[in-house]
């Protein structure tokens, strides 16, 4: 019962994949040039179409057929730039400057003697675990503030933004805007 279900369903399976290689091979012979790679507008779909009978090879476009735009060299600093997160990282320390509390809090947590780093014992650990617990709540008030997380958000949009702007600019084939 369930094994000729089984054999049933593979052989459905096989007729559909069958009947797709016909099509796209009806496809094919339709194109201006039976044996060649084209591109066909089927509605509003875009499809290449590889002729099934050509030969080992000649279905294989060089770089010179793709006709690809030129990449663009995209650096850190160019999405930076675009993105404003220099502008950014200057409003949020002028912020940490002015917020005392977190002032005070990094400035106990940069001792030498609170050092995870240069701890030697198990007690140097646990004195500087121990301070690292005192500090932790002015410092979370600080960056997980409202203001900080809205800053983080329209940082991560303006980042995506900026791809999004040389993406397309790549797309289009022009020069990146405001590369320097």
């Amino acid at each position: 019962g369930e094994e000729q279900e089984g054999e049933e369903q593979e052989g459905e399976e096989q007729e559909g994949e069958e009947q797709e290689d016909k099509e796209q091979a009806d496809i094919a012979m339709q194109s201006p040039h039976p044996g060649d790679v084209s591109m066909l507008s089927v509605g509003e779909t875009s499809m290449m179409s590889i002729d099934p009978r050509s030969p080992k090879g000649k279905d294989v476009l060089s770089f010179d057929q793709l006709k690809l735009p030129t990449s663009h060299k995209i650096t850190a600093a160019k999405i930076n730039d675009i993105s404003a997160a220099i502008k950014n990282a200057r409003s949020r320390e002028q912020r940490l400057k002015a917020d005392e509390a977190a002032q005070t809090a990094l400035r106990r947590l940069r001792r030498e003697t609170n050092s995870l780093s240069h701890a030697l014992t198990v007690r140097d650990i646990e004195k500087a675990q121990r301070v690292r617990r005192k500090q932790r709540d002015p410092l979370q008030s600080f960056y997980l503030s409202a203001a900080a997380k809205k800053d983080r958000r329209t940082q991560d949009l303006r980042t995506k933004r900026a791809w999004a702007i040389l993406a397309a600019d790549e797309r289009r084939g022009g020069s990146i805007p405001f590369a320097k």
